[in-house]
């Protein structure tokens, strides 16, 4: 009895793709499957790129906030070295215009945040940095 019943069932499903609607389903469902496929590591990749192209805006803005901090104490270094020179007696004006600018500059550098970049190796690297900035009215007072 369970022979008979067996057949019976195989050929109901194999009847199933005698007709064409079902024939045509099953052939549109492979390429539909395999281009849904494509699409998604697709969509992965891109959205990979995404995330490069994010961190390495990320460390390009950083290395930009660390060389105007380098650049604008520099000029300051330049400035302050022509003022105590000077006695005092010029130079006071633009000193103080570029400790101005220096102090923006070292501003933006404490507020980065990183997104995409290793928080703690971040932390880290610009952690002797700020320690150094942190003593900047110190020697600010000393001219």
């Amino acid at each position: 009895m369970y022979i008979p019943t067996l057949i019976k069932r195989l050929t109901m499903i194999l009847s199933v793709f005698k007709s064409i609607k079902y024939r045509l389903l099953i052939i549109s469902l492979l390429p539909t499957l395999i281009i849904s496929t494509f699409l998604f590591q697709l969509l992965l990749q891109e959205n990979e790129n995404v995330y490069d192209a994010n961190y390495s805006l990320e460390a390009v803005t950083l290395f930009n906030a660390l060389d105007n901090v380098a650049h604008n104490f520099a000029v300051e270094r330049g400035l302050t070295a022509g003022f105590i020179a000077s006695k005092g007696r010029s130079g006071k004006d633009k000193l103080l215009s570029q400790r101005q600018k220096s102090d923006q500059a070292e501003q933006i550098l404490r507020s980065f945040t990183p997104l995409y970049l290793d928080k703690q190796l971040i932390n880290a690297l610009l952690s002797d940095i700020i320690q150094q900035l942190n003593h900047k009215s110190t020697i600010r007072s000393q001219v």
